[in-house]
């Protein structure tokens, strides 16, 4: 496997102009943009974390669908009717998420890509991923405090 530079500066240098107003993504990004981060970050995340989770005897499946409508990475909780999907926001600046439980969406969350490196995302899906299985597990909701703390990832 070949890993290549993280690009910092550059990286850098783009959002720096971004926020001066010079810069503004092409909404017609919007999908290339998130198959991008499927590709490169949340792809791998995900099948890391259903690999953690069948390692420790938990049923999960990576989802990765990117050449459909409308192009998703999702984790299920196989044994638990329960995941977690991202799919790309009308705004190409943006990536939306939700979870899934019983064939039904929970709230959707809109999150800026800026917002959202690689270490913030891999918390936002191991917590989500802990509060769903402690669900069902337990059958019971979290406390409060416990959902507001994934919340605010």
């Amino acid at each position: 496997m070949t890993t290549y530079p993280p690009f910092d500066a550059l990286r850098a240098c783009i959002r720096e102009v971004r926020a001066q107003g010079h810069v503004v993504t092409a909404p017609a990004l919007a999908k290339p943009r998130f198959r991008a981060v499927a590709e490169t970050v949340l792809g791998p995340m995900i099948r890391h974390a259903a690999n953690v989770l069948l390692l420790e005897g938990v049923s999960a499946s990576p989802i990765i669908e990117l050449d459909v409508d409308l192009p998703h990475v999702a984790i299920s909780l196989d044994g638990y009717a329960m995941g977690i999907y991202f799919w790309p926001s009308s705004d190409p600046d943006s990536i939306q998420w939700a979870v899934q439980s019983a064939g039904e969406y929970g709230q959707i969350h809109t999150v800026a890509y800026h917002a959202l490196p690689p270490s913030r995302l891999a918390s936002l899906v191991e917590r989500t991923i802990e509060e769903l299985f402690l669900r069902s597990v337990k059958r019971q909701e979290l406390p409060t405090g416990e959902r507001e703390r994934i919340r605010a990832i």
